[in-house]
């Protein structure tokens, strides 16, 4: 039998994915959007947009404090053991790409590895959530919003990220935010403020300020940031209302308390330089 345009792409997609490194994982994540997205071909300014990514069970509570504060588009990932056989070969996730994504391996050659790469490349554990990340990326890729801030809440040490139970290096932001952005540089250039819920994330200042062109703040912490249970849900409301509208947090503002009076905001801007708490206030951090 002659074989089908659909049968000669999977085997194009297996022959260019056949040394990629099959992968199992231990779970992954769900991407739960609140509120409503544009669909394809509406007309009008797209919304803006927030996107959100949470690696902790509890993450869902600052997900709803999010939408409750924000009037913005709130697209959230977050974590669901059991689902994480959906990407272990290289096969399903190509299809990923091509299907979901609509990235075309014929039509779109280069396009379609760097998509590959981020899935190849991120943790086992991560991979749904990359998922999520790239249907994030490839919808403001079309349109359908402005991704304008984006939120990453977790544990943090080391340069790497990773939710209660599980091993560190789920997310490892210098690598795998770096194959989001250059698999979809135009999504990027949208994002304008980003938070990092987690603990000693100074070092995510530059790495933003050089992978987001348009980065206009970034809100990380010197020591321990605040869980759920101590805070993190006002922190973020407090960032998003903070960066609503081009209103950057400004020397002299207020931050939220906590209950454990642990760590420090630390808050870069274009228009104010770096920042950071003392006694509740945002004071000119010295270099």
């Amino acid at each position: 039998m002659p074989e089908t345009e659909r049968e000669r792409r999977r085997r194009g997609r297996r022959s260019a994915t056949s040394q990629a490194q099959p992968a199992g994982g231990s779970r992954a994540a769900a991407n739960h959007r609140i509120g409503n997205v544009a669909a394809d071909g509406e007309q009008g300014e797209p919304p803006s947009a927030i996107g959100y990514v949470g690696l902790n069970p509890r993450a869902r509570e600052e997900a709803r404090a999010l939408e409750r504060s924000s009037p913005d588009q709130v697209i959230a990932s977050l974590d669901r053991p059991g689902a994480e056989q959906r990407y272990d070969t290289s096969d399903e996730r190509a299809a990923f790409i091509e299907e979901v994504l609509g990235i075309d391996f014929y039509a779109d050659m280069l396009r379609f590895f760097l998509a590959l790469q981020c899935l190849e490349a991120c943790d086992a554990d991560f991979r749904e959530q990359m998922a999520d990340l790239m249907r994030m990326f490839r919808g403001a890729e079309l349109g359908r919003y402005n991704l304008e801030r984006l939120v990453f809440s977790g544990h943090h040490a080391g340069g790497q990220m990773w939710g209660d139970g599980r091993r560190a290096g789920e997310l490892i932001p210098d690598r795998d935010l770096r194959n989001l952005v250059l698999a979809f540089p135009d999504a990027a250039a949208q994002v304008r403020d980003i938070m990092f819920s987690a603990c000693n994330s100074e070092a995510y200042i530059s790495l933003c300020a050089e992978l987001f062109p348009g980065l206009q703040s970034i809100w990380v912490y010197e020591g321990t940031s605040p869980g759920v249970a101590t805070g993190s849900a006002r922190h973020i409301q407090h960032w998003e209302r903070e960066t609503r509208d081009e209103g950057l947090p400004a020397e002299g503002e207020r931050v939220p308390a906590r209950r454990d009076g642990r760590g420090h905001v630390v808050i870069w801007s274009r228009e104010e330089g770096l920042l950071k708490e003392a006694a509740g206030r945002l004071i000119e951090k010295p270099d």
